[in-house]
């Protein structure tokens, strides 16, 4: 569940919530700040993905995966 939760949609949802906000004074900022929080997740999350599927797997659970069923 960690791994899904860290792979998620990055930010697909929060562009689109924040780009349907009616027009108020603090809306470009809002704006701003979601796209930041996109990139933040693209450049950091997303590169840190391959670690932590390897750090959660267990090492059983690939040696059974590897291995040939009869």
């Amino acid at each position: 569940m960690k791994i899904l939760t860290w792979g998620g949609l990055r930010g697909g949802i929060s562009i689109t919530l924040a780009l349907s906000l009616p027009e108020f004074r603090g809306r470009d900022m809002v704006l701003g700040f979601t796209y930041v929080m996109v990139v933040f997740s693209l450049l950091v999350q997303a590169t840190r993905l391959g670690r932590m599927v390897r750090h959660f797997s267990s090492p059983t659970s690939i040696s059974e995966q590897a291995a040939p069923r009869k």
